[in-house]
């Protein structure tokens, strides 16, 4: 699967992971947080809509970022047959601009996976309907891996920062599978 595919980040936490994928493919990070650009060399959308910040949780408006900068993303991606989107859910444009990309992808005929989890229950309720929803609507266009993690499985003790460090090593490990395939 390799050949004429990009991996796209969606949102902090996939913009995160993807950076830490030591993988000779191509990379496409989106956020609508003006960091993107800084710390990824990335493609910021929604100026308009989030000025320099994030969504804030609004799924809507990671919908309206996506239309707003539909043509720079397609730019940067149309070349591609496959795309593969890591898209933890839960948050505005983690949510919102992954159900646009995955629109985008099915209207140009590419192939369409999207690697992504649910908020834990500690996250609220809001975040995990956000992303129950977005994950109902998306599976009607495409492949979806849905990570499950249970951060009660590691006796231990360990920091909220470590144990995502352990949920970023296992999205990379499911990626490496994929193009090990």
């Amino acid at each position: 699967m390799k050949e004429n595919t990009v991996i796209i980040g969606v949102g902090g936490s996939g913009c995160k992971i993807l950076s830490k994928l030591n993988l000779d493919v191509p990379k496409v990070f989106i956020d609508t947080d003006k960091d993107v650009e800084e710390k990824y060399f990335g493609l910021r959308i929604g100026e308009k809509v989030c000025g320099d910040y994030s969504t804030c949780g609004d799924i809507n408006n990671g919908e309206i970022a996506a239309i707003e900068n539909k043509a720079e993303i397609l730019n940067k991606v149309r070349d591609f047959e496959n795309w593969i989107i890591i898209a933890p859910m839960g948050g505005g444009t983690s949510c919102g601009t992954t159900k646009k990309l995955v629109e985008f992808a099915y209207d140009n005929n590419k192939t369409i996976k999207v690697i992504t989890s649910v908020p834990f229950e500690w996250e609220g309720n809001t975040r995990k309907l956000h992303a129950v929803n977005t994950l109902m609507y998306i599976e009607n266009f495409c492949e979806v891996l849905n990570l499950k993690f249970d951060k009660h499985q590691h006796n231990e003790r360990i920091s909220l920062n470590a144990f995502f460090n352990i949920i970023d090593d296992i999205y990379i490990s499911e990626l490496i599978k994929i193009f090990s395939e």
